[in-house]
């Protein structure tokens, strides 16, 4: 039997650097992202688990400001030396910041 999951928004492919808080700010890569959600890959330094609020701030081209996004992470896996994290945002992303990252 497959289970099917569907997701509430769509998601799309961002590949964006940025920087995650976790043991001090890191860099990471989005991967893709939605309105409620994204997906990140980062080098952990110290435990994280399911649960955890992850701020992230992701550089946008030609802009001064980065995105400023909190969420919580909703899953996690190992990927070689990566981890790579589902992360659910309390509120929708607004019209102006969605528009910026989808460009």
């Amino acid at each position: 039997m497959v289970k099917e999951y569907k997701r509430r928004y769509g998601r799309f492919s961002a590949e964006r650097g940025a920087k995650t808080l976790l043991a001090g700010w890191e860099d990471c890569t989005i991967i893709d992202i939605s309105r409620k959600g994204m997906c990140i890959k980062f080098l952990p330094r110290e435990i994280i688990t399911v649960g955890t609020t992850i701020y992230t701030e992701i550089f946008i081209p030609n802009e001064i400001t980065p995105v400023s996004i909190k969420g919580t992470l909703k899953w996690i896996k190992k990927d070689g030396s990566h981890c790579v994290g589902g992360i659910e945002l309390p509120v929708e992303l607004d019209d102006h910041n969605w528009i910026k990252l989808r460009s």
